[in-house]
Order: structure tokens, then C-alpha cells, then sequence
């Protein structure tokens, strides 16, 4: 009998967790490719779950677990009725389980409401009725006579299991090889067989004899001697905060109270929200793809696994003790820029962050879970908890804030409500802690600005905008929740002394008003603190520290591990130092989340001091937060952590197109070339951005914007910041913006309309995928002239998209062109990387006069990237010309060696004028060895070049055509690992720089 509610609970749950990534992918074309579109998908499943699970306490608890049996084998058929009928009645829904691919949310609507709506015919009846399995069939097991049925929390193992199980096999085997029509119909086929598995429960349940009561069965009875011990174990519980020596779940049989509740939500809460901050965050750069939303929700999924199995309490506490150490390196890496070298390390730090706090959060609610009696209650208060994180990440966060403020406020919540290190010790001592660190955090602020102040240096704007816009806002919002907190963890402590007010009862009694007022006068002290350093670290940098800091012997490997230079150790300092303050108070949770807070809100509020940027406006749409900056010359446009475009403030200069659009670049030359040949067909963009790409249209040409933030146009059209595309039209350009997201609008443009399409598309630096699939760039090829190209923009700071452009030319036999420019020397250009595609080489025109014949070669930057250069066909000309390029970053190194020996020569020479008897040894010594290096990388240069004189054509050949064959040896490796792109497939993992 177990093994059979087992392996029912396990196919429903394979089920439930199949058909998440699956509807996702299916509507993510539809809007944007956004990381938005999951966290809303994410919202709508966990509410379908808490609506799943009042159904379940609701009908058991009126019925009882044998009639409630009867009437959900009815509504078990439900979906198998239900959803022909939506097929047949809406536009978008086909049967079984897929969107009509031709239809599109209309370009002016709130994506919201329709993602919801979508997943609310396609899936949401059958993902309501799966979501009652796992409360419902371990009701129906306690309602048995089985042995195991006191304590059915084991099926909840099985079930996550499954979840897993899912979650993992759906990147590795389901979305390579099954198509989503194909998906769907398996999963309608799976849902059939789960209807007949539980069924087949509820005729087992019905055949069994029920339970004893007072057996410790279903309805949670026990006897009078485990009762008194149970109550004596809780009145112990209530008393300490702790960590209790062992499982309360037997005290709550019979003493479910309104706290407990409210510490039930709380717990899955904050591991909830935590997970979509965590997906949100990784997502937005890389890609909005199921592989990416897996990872955070797979570990979710296994700390429920591992803390309702047998969690040991000793290592319920290692996790405890780890869990603040995780929070404060994740808050430093996230607020400073010292991050790790290496993505996978980042990937890493954010990952174990966030199971850490799932085990812990799951742990405790593992610790107090209850008996049989209050368990379809108890998964019920666990989803509203749920329901109340998604809700607050996907709903609420986008309109009440500007920025990206729930994944700090989760972490910070996850500090608040983490079980205490140690049992409450009210002491003379401690209490004398208590108050001692907060004056001498306040001292040390004063010490600061009196400082700063008798310098002429304190700048009050800064320490103010602590306590203004959406600061404020931050802060209301942990204050309350930490508030929240506080009342519960201390509502047992009551001080019983009588005694009048003195200094010596302040010491020994414990005061939870003054504890309060602690928690948040220290918060407060310690956000002020944190601002007042970074301000500060400006100043250390113009002292003299960053060169003594630049001269400290970090191992080469440390460096590059961390990502910190010794010149930057400074700014470690200056975010390490509060981090380390907030470890202080790591016993007191509420006040160390609180510190965490001030923390977060500080360094936000202040911002690295050497950004001169100033911000102009700031705003957060569904697919992410746009700011717009003003500096010393130019406005540009964020969007996330990328650049979005930048336009010159001088009058004679804002017709430059800049950044990854420069003259010089890429781009830049390929409008070139189409101005030489006077021929001006429609052009295509889709991403707007600032609208820089409009100051190559000509008048009487067509160019068509397509964009899907409406947010963005309204920028790009304000005059006041950016003048793109007002100029363009002044000039007779034809500009037609197009709302909605560009493959579905691209979509109804004629055949053959354009002469050349820019896939420009970011959300951050993510490329939508869906715009780089096989399938997109047919339909691309379908709307260009006979001689039309496809631009695309590649740059990426984590994914390599080359092999895939490549793969796709060689696919479907097109030419391919690609280019990475990384000069920067020009005020206003940003390096960048492109690639061509066409269906015959001579549509490049001009450009295939400058296509390399060997890789790197920065005078004939152009690599054709499907036939690799001969080096036979080189000339003698060519041959010299690579001679040079091998020497230039030798010569390279000795300019550079060269500059810093005469640094430190005029250094010398100012400080023996300024002061005739100084101490020059820690000058001389920088001499010398800057003398030794300049020397070193001398010989290197001296050697190279007489190898290479010595060098003949012939031989030259053989080696720049075996450079060639093995940088297209490694191509070809990678390519066929990438495989061709499909709506159905997209392998990221073999094209991240790990």
C-alpha cells in the first residue's frame, strides 16, 4: 500500500514540475523572452498550489479522507473534459496542451494579465487538480491501518523527488529531443495514468478498516503520558529562541496557535522569494531559459527532500552557523564590484546562498511540523507563505519600487528569521554589549564626519539620500518585516522583575522595548557608517593608501580567483569593513538582518563615489529597470548592468552614433558600404534602445523600430535626454516604431521588404533566444531583398553566440561574415562583436575586400567564418604584415614597462625637490625593479624579432596555415557540440565562458 500512494505521489509531482518549464517555453516567445515571464508563471503555479491545497483541507476536513476520496475521483476528469472545450473556444489554445503559434498579445497590452490568462486555460485546471496529490493522498494514508500512517511526511520525500527528478530530466532529455506539440501530448498522456493511480488510492483507502482514535493515527490522538511531555517540551520551546535539542513536532499536535502559523508562512516565504530574486538576478544577463529557472527551483525542491528525511539536529546547526557567513559575502559581491573572475563562481556563490537558506527556513519547518491532525493545514499555511513570496517578487516589487529591491530584502529577511546561534543568557555582561556596541558604532560615525567635516570635505547630499526616494521606501519595508519578526520571537520574553528603573536593572533585566530600540538605532548606525566609508575611500585613494595597497604581495593566483587587483584592495576594505560589523551581532537575528539591511540600503543609496554619473530618471517595467545618466559630456541609457546607448550633449556632436554603433565599427562599416553602393531599401531593427541605429537612415527611406517596452520608446522619443530619432525625422527619414515583441510583428511584414534586419535585442546583455533560433532567422531570411544581410549583435559577457550563427550558415548554406572590434580609443565607442549572415557572398559587397585570411588580424579585422582563409594565397605582403602583428604585443608590453619606470623616475624627482633630505629607498627600490621588467620584456621583443627575420615565406605559411587549422579545429569542436538551434532547443551550456 505505501509503495503504491508512493509512486502515485511521484508521478504527480513528475507531472506537475514537467508542465512548468514546458508552458513557460511555450508562451516565453510570446512576450519578450523576458526573466519576467517566469517569475509571473512562478506566481500563477503557486497559486494554484494554495488553491490545490485549500481545496484539500477544506473537503477533508467537512467530508472526512474517505468521502472526500469519492468526490475527487470525479473531479480527477475534470481537465480531460475541459480543456477540448477552451481549444475550441479561444483563438490561442490548441488541443493537446499548446498556443496557436501564429497568434500575439497585442503590442500595447500589460503582459501580465495575459501570461496569466494563458496559463490559466492551457494549465490551470489540471495543475489545480495535480496539486491536491500530495496533501490529499497523505491524508488518505493516515486515514489507513498501516503502520507508517502516524507519521505520512515520508510521501512528502517522494514527492519532491519526483519534482527533481522532473525538473532535471526536462533540460537533458525532454527539451533536446520532443518537440512541445509532441511534449504536450505526452503530458496529457501522463496525466491519464495519474487519474487512474489515484483512483486506484482511493479504492485502497476505502478497503482498509480506519484507525483506532487515540492510536496516533489519523486524527492525531495520543496518549495522556506523550501529551504531558509534549506540553512540557513546548512550554520549553517557548521559552528560548534556540534551537530546540529535539523535533517539537509532537508539542504542536495539540497547540497549533496563531504564531505558529504566522511562523509557518514566514518560513516558506522567504525561501520563495528568495528563489525567483535568485533566478531573476542570474537570468538577466544571460538568458530567460528553463535551464537557468531549474537550478533555483531544483535545490528548492531538494532541501524539502532532505529536511523531511532524516535531518540530523547537528547538522541542522551547521547549516545555521553557515547560513549569515553566505549572506554577508553574497551582500559584498553584490554591492561592491569585486565579484569572482569566473561566472561559474558567481553562479556558485548565489546557488549555495540560496539552498543554504532553504534548508535552514525548510528545516525549521521540518522541526515543527505537526502530527496527521493539522496536516493538510499545515501545507496549506506553507502555500500561502509561497504564494506570498511570488507575489512580492513578480507583482508587487515591479510597481512599488524603481530598482531591484526584493532579492536583498529577502536575503535580509532570511537573516531576520534564521533560528538564534545560542539559547538567550540575560547577563550584566551582555546587557552592557547590548548597549556598548551601538555607542561605539555612533562614536565611530561621529569620529567620521567630524573628520570629514573639519576637512571641508563632508558632502551631506550623500549621508541624505539614506533617508530619501525609494531608500526610504527599502527601508519601510524591512523595518516592518523586521518588526514583524521581533514581535514574534519575543513574545514569550516577559520580564517578571518589579523592581523601579535603575542603571542596575537596565543591566539585568532584559527590556524587549529597549531591545527594539537597539535593533534599530544599531541598523540605522551601521547604514550611516557603511555610507560614510565608501565616501570616505575616495579620499584614501588621493592619500596614498591605494599605492601602498598596490604595493602589497597578493599571490597572482589570489587575484585572479577574486578578481581583485592589489590597487582595488581599497575598495575591499571599504565594503569588507561593514559586512564585518554586521557579523556581530550574528546571535541576535533581528538585528543582524536589520544590520544587513542598513547595509544593503547604504551602499545602494551612496554608490561607488568614483561614478560621476549623475541619474536623470529611473524606472521598472516588466522586462526590467531603465535608468538614464547624465555625465560631464554625454546621456546614456541602462538598461540592468548594459548599456543601452549614449548620445553626446554638445548641439554639433549628437548626430554621432556611438557606443556599439560607432562610425568605426562594425556596424558603422557595414552602413558604410550600403552608402557606397547609392541603393537605400527598407531597414529593420529590432531593439530601439536609445534609437542610435536611426542616424544612418537617409531621407526618404523606410526604417522600421521594433520594440516591445513601451517605457523605452517614451525615453527614446524625450528630447530632453536623447534626439535619435526626432533628427531622423527632421532629416526625412520615414521612423515607424513598432510595439510588441519583434519576431511575432516581424512576422506580418511583407516578403522581401528589407535590405538589411539588425537583431539588436537585449534584456541586459541577454538575447532573447527565441530571436536566435533556426526558425527566427528563416523567417529573417524570408523578409529580406534577394541581396539583403541579417546583422547580429553578439556581444555577451558570459555567452559565446558565435558557433551558432556559424552553424546556422552552415545549416541552410548562407555566407558568414564576423568581426570583433575592441577598440575603445574613440571618445563614446564601446567594443563589440557582430556577425553577417546572407545567402550569397557578394551581398557583403565592399566588406569582402576586407575579410582576414588568418584569425586576429586587426588591420583586416573581417573573419569569414565559414571558409577559413588559405594560407597558400597569401602574398609576400601578407607574410609581413603578420611578422608585424606577432610583435606588437611584445612591443606592447616594453611601452608599458617603459611608462612606469619614468612614473616612478618623475616621482623620484619630485619628492628629492620637495624635500632634500627624504627617504627615496621604497622609490628606488620601485626603480629597480621597474629597470629589471623593462629589460626582461626587451630581451622577449628582441627575440621574437630575430626569429621571425629568420623566418622564411615558405615557412612563415606552414605556421599562420597550422594557427588556422587549429583555431578551426576548436570551432568545429565547439560547433557540433552547440548542434542548430530550434524553438525546441538551445544548448547554453557549450556556449558559456565558464
Amino acid at each position: 500500500m505505501a509503495l503504491a500512494f508512493a509512486l502515485t505521489m511521484f508521478l504527480s509531482a513528475l507531472l506537475l514540475f514537467l508542465v512548468q518549464p514546458m508552458i513557460a517555453k511555450m508562451i516565453l516567445p510570446k512576450f519578450g523572452g523576458t526573466p519576467a515571464v517566469w517569475n509571473t508563471c512562478m506566481v500563477f503555479f503557486q497559486a494554484a498550489l494554495l488553491a490545490g491545497y485549500s481545496y484539500a483541507h477544506w473537503t477533508t476536513a467537512r467530508l472526512g479522507p474517505r468521502q472526500q476520496s469519492r468526490l475527487h475521483t470525479a473531479v480527477l476528469f475534470l481537465p480531460l473534459l475541459l480543456l477540448p472545450l477552451f481549444a475550441a473556444l479561444t483563438p490561442f489554445v490548441r488541443f493537446p496542451l499548446r498556443l496557436d503559434p501564429d497568434w500575439a498579445p497585442p503590442g500595447e497590452a500589460h503582459p501580465i494579465p495575459w501570461v496569466l490568462l494563458l496559463l490559466l486555460l492551457t494549465v490551470g485546471l489540471p495543475f489545480f487538480v495535480m496539486s491536491t496529490t500530495a496533501p490529499l493522498l497523505q491524508k488518505w494514508f493516515a486515514d489507513t491501518g498501516h503502520p507508517n500512517a502516524k507519521d505520512p511526511y515520508f510521501l512528502y520525500a517522494a514527492s519532491n523527488l519526483g519534482s527533481m527528478v522532473s525538473l532535471l530530466g526536462y533540460p537533458a532529455v525532454v527539451e533536446p529531443y520532443l518537440a512541445l506539440p509532441t511534449q504536450g501530448g505526452i503530458w496529457l498522456a501522463g496525466y491519464g495514468v495519474l487519474v487512474l493511480a489515484v483512483a486506484g488510492c482511493a479504492v485502497l483507502l476505502r478497503r482498509t478498516p480506519p484507525p483506532v482514535l487515540g492510536t496516533g493515527g489519523g486524527h492525531g490522538g495520543s496518549n495522556p503520558s506523550a501529551a504531558g511531555h509534549a506540553a512540557e517540551a513546548a512550554g520549553k520551546a517557548k521559552k528560548s529562541r534556540h534551537m530546540p535539542a529535539e523535533s517539537p513536532a509532537a508539542s504542536l499536535a495539540e497547540d497549533v496557535t496563531p504564531w505558529t502559523r504566522c511562523r509557518w508562512v514566514m518560513l516558506a516565504f522567504v525561501p520563495s522569494s528568495l528563489m525567483l530574486g535568485v533566478t531573476d538576478y542570474l537570468t538577466t544577463d544571460i538568458a530567460a531559459i528553463p535551464l537557468l529557472w531549474i537550478i533555483p527551483l531544483t535545490l528548492y525542491l531538494l532541501s524539502f527532500i532532505l529536511v523531511f528525511s532524516t535531518w540530523p539536529q547537528w547538522l541542522h546547526k551547521g547549516v545555521v552557523l553557515l547560513l549569515p557567513v553566505f549572506i554577508l559575502l553574497l551582500a559584498f559581491t553584490m554591492e561592491s564590484t569585486i565579484r569572482p573572475s569566473r561566472i561559474w563562481m558567481t553562479f556558485t556563490l548565489h546557488l549555495v546562498t540560496l539552498f543554504l537558506t532553504c534548508l535552514v527556513c525548510h528545516g525549521e519547518l521540518a522541526l515543527y511540523r505537526p502530527t496527521t491532525r493539522y496536516l493538510t493545514e499545515f501545507y496549506l499555511w506553507m502555500s500561502v507563505g509561497g504564494v506570498l513570496g511570488g507575489l512580492f517578487n513578480a507583482l508587487v516589487s515591479p510597481l512599488a519600487f524603481r530598482s531591484i529591491v526584493e532579492y536583498p530584502t529577502a536575503l535580509t529577511l532570511a537573516a531576520m528569521v534564521m533560528p538564534a546561534l545560542a539559547a538567550d543568557k540575560p547577563s550584566r555582561f551582555g546587557r552592557a554589549l547590548d548597549l556598548g556596541l551601538p555607542v561605539v558604532v555612533c562614536l565611530l560615525v561621529a569620529a567620521l564626519l567630524f573628520r570629514r567635516w573639519w576637512n571641508e570635505t563632508l558632502d551631506l547630499a550623500a549621508v541624505g539620500n539614506l533617508l530619501t526616494g525609494q531608500s526610504i521606501s527599502f527601508w519601510v519595508v524591512v523595518v516592518l518585516g523586521g518588526l514583524a519578526a521581533a514581535v514574534y520571537v519575543m513574545r514569550g520574553r516577559r520580564s517578571t522583575d518589579d523592581r523601579p528603573w535603575s542603571w542596575s536593572a537596565l543591566l539585568d533585566v532584559p527590556n524587549e522595548c529597549l531591545d527594539r530600540v537597539l535593533d534599530l538605532s544599531v541598523a540605522l548606525g551601521l547604514g550611516i557608517l557603511t555610507a560614510i566609508i565608501l565616501v570616505q575611500a575616495t579620499d584614501w585613494e588621493l592619500t596614498g593608501l591605494r599605492e601602498f595597497l598596490s604595493r602589497l604581495p597578493v599571490p597572482e593566483r589570489f587575484a585572479w580567483l577574486t578578481n581583485i587587483a592589489p590597487a582595488h584592495l581599497i575598495w575591499g576594505i571599504a565594503y569588507g569593513l561593514p559586512a564585518l560589523f554586521c557579523y556581530i551581532f550574528v546571535e541576535r537575528p533581528v538585528r543582524f538582518g536589520l544590520c544587513v539591511a542598513g547595509f544593503f540600503v547604504a551602499a545602494t543609496a551612496v554608490g561607488r563615489p568614483t561614478d560621476r554619473a549623475t541619474v536623470l530618471h529611473q524606472e521598472r517595467t516588466f522586462f526590467g529597470v531603465l535608468r538614464v545618466r547624465e555625465d560631464a559630456t554625454s546621456i546614456e541609457l541602462m538598461h540592468g548592468t548594459t548599456l543601452h546607448g549614449e548620445q553626446f550633449k554638445d548641439p554639433k556632436r549628437r548626430g554621432e552614433a556611438l557606443t556599439y554603433y560607432h562610425r568605426t565599427g562594425p556596424i558603422g562599416q557595414v552602413f558604410t558600404d550600403y552608402e557606397a553602393r547609392q541603393h537605400f531599401p527598407p531597414l529593420a531593427f529590432i531593439g530601439l534602445g536609445t534609437g542610435t541605429l536611426a542616424s544612418y537612415g537617409h531621407p526618404g527611406q523606410e526604417v522600421d523600430f521594433y520594440e516591445i517596452d513601451k517605457a523605452v520608446v517614451r525615453i527614446a522619443r524625450n528630447p530632453e535626454w536623447f534626439t535619435y530619432l526626432t533628427d531622423a525625422e527632421n532629416r526625412g527619414v520615414r521612423l515607424n516604431v513598432i510595439l510588441g515583441d519583434a519576431r511575432l510583428q516581424l512576422a506580418r511584414a511583407p516578403s522581401g521588404r528589407y535590405g538589411l534586419i539588425v537583431v539588436d535585442a537585449f534584456s541586459s546583455d541577454a538575447i532573447p533566444v527565441h530571436l536566435i533560433t533556426l526558425q527566427a532567422l528563416t523567417m529573417y531570411l524570408d523578409k529580406l531583398t534577394p541581396d539583403g544581410v541579417v546583422a547580429f549583435h553578439i556581444s555577451n559577457r558570459h555567452l559565446d553566440l558565435e558557433p551558432v550563427l556559424i552553424n546556422f550558415a552552415h545549416e541552410l548554406g548562407l555566407a558568414c561574415i564576423g568581426l570583433s572590434d575592441d577598440d575603445e580609443d574613440q571618445p563614446g565607442k564601446s567594443r563589440s562583436h557582430w556577425v553577417l549572415l546572407a545567402r550569397r557572398q557578394d551581398a557583403f559587397g565592399g566588406l569582402n575586400a576586407k575579410l582576414a585570411r588568418w584569425p586576429d588580424d586587426r588591420d583586416r579585422p573581417w573573419v569569414d567564418l565559414v571558409h577559413p582563409g588559405n594560407a597558400e594565397r597569401l602574398s609576400e605582403e601578407d607574410v609581413a604584415r603578420w611578422k608585424e602583428q606577432q610583435l606588437q604585443p611584445l612591443q606592447h608590453a616594453v611601452d608599458f614597462a617603459q611608462k612606469q619606470l619614468e612614473v616612478y623616475r618623475a616621482k623620484a624627482a619630485a619628492d628629492q625637490s620637495d624635500d632634500p633630505h627624504a627617504d627615496l629607498t621604497a622609490v628606488r627600490e620601485r626603480i629597480d625593479e621597474a629597470q629589471q621588467e623593462l629589460q626582461a620584456r626587451e630581451a622577449e621583443l628582441a627575440a621574437a624579432r630575430e626569429r621571425l627575420a629568420k623566418l622564411s615565406v615558405a615557412d612563415a605559411k606552414v605556421e599562420i596555415q597550422a594557427k588556422i587549422k587549429a583555431r578551426w579545429d576548436r570551432q568545429e569542436r565547439k560547433r557540433a557540440s552547440v548542434g542548430i538551434w530550434t524553438d525546441d532547443f538551445s544548448n547554453l551550456l557549450r556556449i558559456f565562458y565558464w
